[in-house]
């Protein structure tokens, strides 16, 4: 299913207190040992906060749906930018036109790998 399609269709509704995070897999273990469990312990007037990335999706499932669905449910969007992906790209592009709270970040460390004219 193409983003245009997905987000026609209005399937999903945004939830405050829910985080996608648009990562390369490379940082998988960082995203559950850092990233989802700091984000996952914040807590706000309305609760907890939940996080969610690709990286959660089981196999065999319609990635790309769950991806569309991830970030429309989300109320903020993080991506890493770090080992530029062309799918994650997309996401962050999709991301960018649909969210207010869209925040892109990067490793320094690998500035080669990072898309150029974006701030890291």
């Amino acid at each position: 299913m193409r983003p245009k399609e997905y987000y026609n269709a209005k399937t999903v509704q945004e939830e405050n207190n829910f985080v996608f995070t648009i990562l390369p897999s490379e940082l998988e273990q960082q995203y559950l040992t850092h990233i989802k469990k700091q984000i996952e312990e914040m807590e706000t007037d309305s609760g907890n906060v939940r996080c969610r990335s690709y990286l959660d999706i089981p196999n065999g499932s319609q990635v790309m749906q769950e991806i569309w669905k991830g970030i429309g449910r989300a109320n903020i969007v993080i991506a890493d930018i770090t080992f530029f992906k062309p799918n994650g790209m997309l996401e962050l592009g999709v991301a960018l036109m649909t969210k207010d709270a869209v925040y892109i970040i990067a490793d320094s460390a690998h500035k080669k790998d990072t898309p150029t004219g974006l701030p890291y």
